[in-house]
C-alpha cells in the first residue's frame, strides 16, 4: 500500500518501527493490520500478525515491547503482535464492530497495511 494512502499518525508510527526494525518493511512472515474506529471515542489499533514459529522469539518480543511503548506517542490506543490463530479469533469480531458501525455516521476502517 502506498504510504502517503495511509493516515499520517500510522504512516509516522510505522516509520519509526521500520527505522528501529528494518527487517519487517514488506517482510511476508510480518504483516500489519490498522483498525480504526471513532466510538465512542476515537480508538487506533495496530496489529503486527506473526507466524507461529516466530511468535515465540526474542525478536519478536523486542517488537512487541517497542510498539507497546511507542503506540501511545502517535495515539494509538494500542499496537501488538499477534499470532496466526489469535488473529483469526479477534478478526470475526473486528469484522462485526465493522458491519455495526457501518450502519451509523461513525468512521471505521480495518485492512492489512500492506
Amino acid at each position: 500500500m502506498d504510504k502517503n494512502l495511509l493516515p499520517k499518525t500510522l504512516s509516522l508510527f510505522l516509520e519509526e518501527i521500520y527505522n528501529d526494525f528494518p527487517v519487517l518493511k514488506k517482510h511476508h512472515d510480518y504483516n500489519f493490520y490498522y483498525l480504526y474506529f471513532d466510538y465512542p471515542e476515537t480508538n487506533q489499533y495496530l496489529f503486527c500478525l506473526i507466524h507461529d514459529f516466530l511468535y515465540n522469539s526474542k525478536f519478536a518480543e523486542e517488537l512487541n515491547e517497542t510498539m507497546n511503548n511507542k503506540c501511545g506517542f502517535y495515539n494509538f490506543t494500542n499496537s501488538t503482535i499477534i499470532n496466526y490463530n489469535d488473529f483469526i479469533s479477534i478478526e470475526n469480531n473486528i469484522r462485526n464492530l465493522v458491519d455495526e458501525l457501518k450502519k451509523t455516521d461513525n468512521t471505521v476502517l480495518f485492512y492489512p497495511v500492506w
